[in-house]
């Protein structure tokens, strides 16, 4: 159940990412049209690369008992506050 719970966490995380990073992009354009700008979806990749990472460490911890649902659920609501500032 805690797995299905992080892979939703993922993927919610994963389209806010995508929204934000593509806005930041088309703003990027507008305000600054002569500037030179990185590719979206590899900063997209990069970023979700690193969600899973973070992800799978949280697993790892939960499957090994190092702490239990509790505080599974924390580090994904923490998670979410900081990916949301």
């Amino acid at each position: 159940r805690e797995a299905v719970l992080t892979a939703g966490s993922l993927a919610l995380f994963s389209i806010f990412i995508l929204i934000l990073v593509y806005w930041a992009d088309i703003l990027k354009k507008y305000f600054h049209p002569a500037s030179r700008r990185s590719i979206p979806m590899v900063t997209f990749l990069a970023l979700v690369a690193l969600l899973v990472g973070l992800e799978l460490i949280n697993l790892s911890c939960f499957l090994l008992k190092v702490y239990t649902t509790e505080g599974m659920i924390l580090f994904n609501s923490v998670l979410l506050a900081v990916v949301s500032m």
